[in-house]
């Protein structure tokens, strides 16, 4: 298997990738990963990138161009190195990618190749193939969608929760009758310790990522928090990571010293260490999944809700695309949530824990990789499109959104 990829920073995708590698290299698979952003321009994480190299074959921009012509984000004009590619590609059953563009780029690949091979694609997230009004998208969306959905086969696209297919037919109108469904792997091996909780102690609760626009829970749980403790409940909130949006997560923080506080980013390999020491965890994505295994109950953080809302707990919605708003339940207050927890007994807690590590081992990562290997695929044909038109509509419409480098649908 090849995954080609725009860099490697530390986020759920990205870990992702690395536990993939290492559950294949233990059954005794190679895996390979092109990593196409220039080293100096991504933001690398180094800790994941050395555990990555432990596992896998790993290749940069310079290991693939031989030749740039143009700025470096000019892709589909600088000069390949095919021989070195060919002996990357030859032997991969298939090129794995999570967004159009890499997809495009793999395309490429295969063809200055003459090689055929299938192109799978993984729906990490649905707003990255749904995002924006159908009738207004940029020339390089409007070719995104035609390869994914129209000339590349359904049988590659990988849907990580039952409602993924549906909301992609929903949104944007193609039907994806022979789309896979399968769990993201997430989870090495499962914990069989219970979580133990203490009669009147202070809840801990924290969220735990990139500090970005769209995880609107960071901006609004202090609020929470502060009406949590003025109806007398003790409880603190720590919020771990760093981005974009630092600096204003660490100002709204300020408002409340004593209770809630902003702590540094850390490596991936501390995570169950740390988050152990919690009684609750809210937040999205794979973070969610890895807290819930360790037995931390975990509200669902709704990515870019403005509102203090969520579904509820991950245990009860964990088959569901469960960060996406829009889903058919109804929405809860948080404080709501975190008051009836507070109230409960130690029983009641404990049986909360044993059920989100009851969901979480649905996500086991050697069940993910054998999905990966064992799923039928076709070949993906080469699709034609104007490159120079696709790079400029592209590098205009991030600039003109300020996401420049950054996923585009944050907004959306």
């Amino acid at each position: 298997m090849l995954i080609i990829y725009s860099g490697l920073s530390l986020g759920g995708i990205e870990t992702f990738w690395v536990r993939l590698a290492k559950q294949r290299f233990l059954e005794g698979q190679n895996t390979k990963i092109i990593l196409y952003t220039p080293l100096k321009f991504g933001n690398y994480n180094k800790e994941l990138l050395q555990q990555l190299a432990e596992y896998a074959e790993v290749y940069y921009f310079n290991d693939i161009f031989s030749k740039l012509k143009l700025n470096w984000r000019f892709y589909f004009f600088h000069e390949l190195k095919l021989e070195k590619l060919h002996n990357i590609v030859n032997d991969c059953s298939q090129i794995h990618v999570a967004d159009a563009f890499s997809g495009l780029l793999a395309n490429k690949i295969l063809y200055e190749l003459k090689l055929s091979k299938p192109i799978t694609f993984g729906v990490y997230h649905t707003k990255e193939f749904t995002w924006g009004a159908s009738e207004k998208l940029p020339y390089f969306e409007q070719v995104n969608r035609r390869f994914v959905f129209e000339l590349n086969p359904n049988d590659n696209l990988l849907c990580y929760s039952k409602t993924t297919k549906e909301t992609i037919e929903k949104k944007i109108g193609f039907r994806l009758e022979n789309a896979k469904t399968f769990r993201l792997g997430v989870i090495e091996k499962p914990i069989e310790k219970v979580k133990v909780f203490s009669l009147n102690s202070t809840i801990k609760i924290c969220a735990i990522g990139r500090l970005t626009s769209f995880k609107t829970y960071n901006f609004w749980m202090p609020k929470v928090i502060k009406e949590l403790k003025e109806k007398g409940l003790n409880v603190t909130f720590d919020i771990y990571g760093s981005g974009e949006c630092e600096s204003d997560i660490k100002r709204i923080v300020s408002e409340y010293p004593d209770y809630i506080s902003l702590q540094p980013a850390f490596n991936y390999s501390e995570f169950s260490k740390i988050v152990s020491n919690y009684d609750l965890f809210i937040g999205s994505g794979t973070a969610i999944i890895e807290a819930a295994s360790l037995g931390i109950p975990s509200i669902i953080g709704i990515e870019s809700i403005e509102e203090p809302l969520s579904y509820g707990f991950f245990s009860e919605f964990a088959d569901y695309e469960y960060h996406v708003l829009g889903l058919p339940f109804k929405l809860k207050p948080v404080v709501d949530i975190i008051y009836e927890f507070c109230l409960s007994d130690c029983k009641a807690k404990e049986k909360l824990s044993i059920e989100h590590k009851r969901e979480s081992k649905f996500f086991l990562m050697s069940t993910c990789s054998y999905n990966f290997e064992s799923m039928q695929i076709i070949n993906t044909p080469k699709i034609k499109f104007n490159p120079l038109f696709y790079t400029l509509s592209r590098l205009f419409f991030y600039k003109k959104i300020g996401y420049l480098g950054k996923t585009i649908y944050n907004d959306f």
